[in-house]
């Protein structure tokens, strides 16, 4: 019966494996009723194929109790590896830049006073914890070979200031009391100066090597500057507001033409009056009443009433209104782009490395020359002199690297002139003035009810937004 068990299997069973050895199928013929088939003579017979791992008994079962004839039945599956995961880091505290948003009301403008104030931790706190790559699981084929699993990859250790790592590089502990920030893969912690009262004579001006967080309001002829961030709660008279990061006025400046502010990053308030602002990044607001603005990405005047009236205002990229000017016709300068000073720094620079390019070129030569001279006798003299042209080629070559960076600047910023516009939310009045690059046009009766302006074949072009 053993023998004509095994013809049977040998003639009538089929085993298919796929491509991946990792799933085998097993097909049967009818066998004789006479004939006594287990699950147990199955899985023997793919023991005999080689199929030894993941067998899978109740499938066999059910092929011989429901005689399953000619129909691929999973037999045996392998076990799937699982690669590692990537170490990665959990954190403890908000690590935002900026914190909470500040709320956008229905009729589009921003309530300031809904920013959150910005978490300031202690000495001692943990901010942070790593947790390891993990090496993954191995797989197995149903033949029994082993999958190796791809282990994960391990975090360098961060990088920063104001903490100190565990022994085991699991967990990050600040140092000093301040605001936790991520910024650019850079986790630091910055000192925070908080101030719960107003700013005046009594108090004085603050310098400070952080953040400055001032619950108060400010009075004129005051001085604040952060290395950090700005934020006030209060109401800012004409004072001089400077920070290396953001600044951020809940109320907003009156500034009497007198106040400025300066910043690193983006300057933001409910509302600036005679005020002189200067960001690298952008300005937004829910008014601008007679203010010189300088932003070297856009200014952003939201709101229903959201209006820029009077005064100059300039940004590289975008400048976007409700409202330009008034009924009044007061004179209101908007600029987008770049202007000539930029175009003629170019100019100027381009030749300047022509020349320091074209001295280079004459210094290598003559290096060159010395050194076939030197290999054919020895001269004290002319390695002084090698050596004296060697230092100046250095100072040359260094000049031109620091005035490649500066001309990379002005083309990133003349490249990103080229698609600037204004945008008019609803009116821009009779007596704005337009500056796009170097193309100018005073508004003088143009429907300019919901439109974009934008330079096209070097002239100022109103198109609708609608």
């Amino acid at each position: 019966m053993r023998v004509e068990l095994e013809n049977y299997l040998q003639e009538n069973a089929k085993v298919t494996v796929s491509s991946d050895r990792m799933m085998a199928y097993l097909s049967l013929a009818p066998w004789p009723e006479d004939m006594e088939l287990r699950s147990r003579d199955l899985v023997e017979f793919l023991q005999d194929q080689g199929i030894t791992t993941g067998i899978r008994n109740i499938d066999l079962d059910r092929m011989i109790e429901e005689k399953i004839f000619y129909q691929n039945v999973l037999a045996a599956h392998g076990t799937e590896k699982e690669d590692g995961e990537d170490g990665w880091v959990e954190y403890l505290v908000d690590v935002s830049e900026r914190g909470t948003k500040p709320k956008i009301l229905a009729d589009g403008s921003v309530d300031y006073r809904s920013i959150g104030e910005l978490e300031v931790v202690e000495a001692g706190t943990e901010i942070a914890k790593y947790h390891s790559a993990t090496k993954g699981i191995n797989g197995v084929t149903v033949y029994g070979e082993e999958i190796k699993a791809k282990p994960g990859k391990q975090l360098p250790k961060m990088r920063g200031e104001g903490y100190v790592l565990s022994e085991d590089g699991s967990t990050y502990t600040t140092t000093i009391r301040g605001r936790v920030c991520l910024k650019d893969d850079k986790l630091v912690v910055s000192r925070v100066y908080e101030v719960f009262t107003d700013i005046d004579y009594l108090s004085g001006n603050i310098d400070f090597n952080g953040d400055i967080i001032i619950h108060g309001a400010v009075a004129a002829g005051m001085r604040i500057r952060a290395l950090g961030n700005l934020i006030i709660d209060g109401h800012v008279e004409a004072s001089d507001l400077i920070a290396g990061g953001d600044v951020v006025l809940k109320a907003g400046m009156q500034g009497a033409g007198k106040g400025t502010i300066m910043a690193g990053g983006n300057v933001e308030g409910r509302f600036f009056e005679q005020a002189k602002i200067s960001a690298l990044g952008s300005v937004i607001s829910n008014s601008m009443l007679n203010c010189t603005v300088d932003a070297g990405d856009s200014v952003n005047v939201n709101g229903r009433f959201g209006a820029i009236i009077g005064g100059y205002i300039r940004a590289l990229n975008l400048i976007s209104a409700t409202m330009f000017g008034n009924l009044s016709n007061v004179k209101t300068e908007i600029a987008v782009g770049v202007d000539a000073s930029i175009t003629a720094e170019l100019a100027k620079a381009d030749g300047e490395l022509r020349a320091i390019q074209k001295d280079c070129a004459k210094m290598e030569a003559a290096i060159q020359k010395m050194d076939m001279f030197l290999k054919s006798q020895a001269s004290k003299e002319i390695l002084n002199k090698k050596l004296a042209l060697a230092r100046m080629l250095k100072e040359k070559r260094e000049q031109e690297g620091k005035l490649k960076e500066k001309r990379n600047g002005w083309m990133e910023k003349v490249e990103k002139s080229a698609h600037s516009k204004v945008i008019v939310d609803k009116m821009m009045h009779e007596g704005t003035i337009l500056h796009i690059n170097n193309a100018n046009k005073t508004i003088r009766g143009e429907s300019t009810y919901n439109v974009t302006w934008k330079l096209i074949d070097d002239e100022i072009t109103m198109i609708s937004n609608i």
